[in-house]
């Protein structure tokens, strides 16, 4: 398949659109899990990486099909 007709067909747009999706999700999540709320005092690095595995393993089922969830 040429450049061309990648660029041109549905399944690549579907993968770009999931690896998006999931790159926002991932990001959202993990920061939202390291940031403390007001006054609170920082977490540590649990809910960090507890929130990293979890999303990993729901974007993985959720968009393995369509782009292989490679989340970069």
């Amino acid at each position: 398949m040429t450049l061309r007709e990648e660029l041109c067909s549905r399944q690549f747009w579907r993968a770009i659109l999931a690896e998006l999706l999931g790159t926002l999700a991932f990001v959202s999540a993990v920061l939202g899990a390291s940031v403390p709320g007001p006054g609170e005092a920082s977490r540590g690095p649990l809910y960090p990486a507890l929130a990293a595995g979890t999303v990993a393993v729901a974007l993985g089922h959720c968009f393995g099909e369509i782009s292989g969830a490679q989340v970069n």
